[in-house]
């Protein structure tokens, strides 16, 4: 199991660095990126992650289902997190009501589904 955080006062904030085909990128996609670029090298041939969805609690009468579907008008997932893994690649493959502890996300989240891409 992997786990990627960033303390506060370096979110947002891009980086330079030496990871060849990819731009500068915010250090939590870099931090992602390396780590799924590992374990493809050793032979994984996917990565599953459970997503938060923490903008959940602002639509509480939203099922997860239409949730995860929920876009905006400029086509973009609604949810940071869910868009987060879409833009690196990732796609929704299973939907979870109950994924773990969660405030923000009512508990839910969502399956998300890297391959060989990076």
């Amino acid at each position: 199991m992997v786990g990627v955080g960033v303390i506060p006062e370096f979110r947002g904030i891009k980086f330079q660095h030496n990871l060849p085909g990819i731009e500068e990128r915010k250090i939590s996609e870099l931090l992602i990126i390396f780590t799924l670029r590992k374990l493809f090298e050793n032979g994984v041939d996917s990565v599953i992650a459970c997503a938060r969805v923490p903008a959940k609690y602002k639509k509480p009468d939203m099922g997860i289902s239409d949730y995860c579907q929920f876009r905006r008008e400029n086509g973009e997932l609604y949810d940071p997190v869910l868009r987060f893994h879409e833009r690196l690649g990732a796609k929704i493959v299973k939907l979870v009501a109950y994924a773990m502890e969660d405030f923000e996300s009512m508990n839910a989240g969502c399956w998300v589904k890297y391959d060989q891409s990076l």
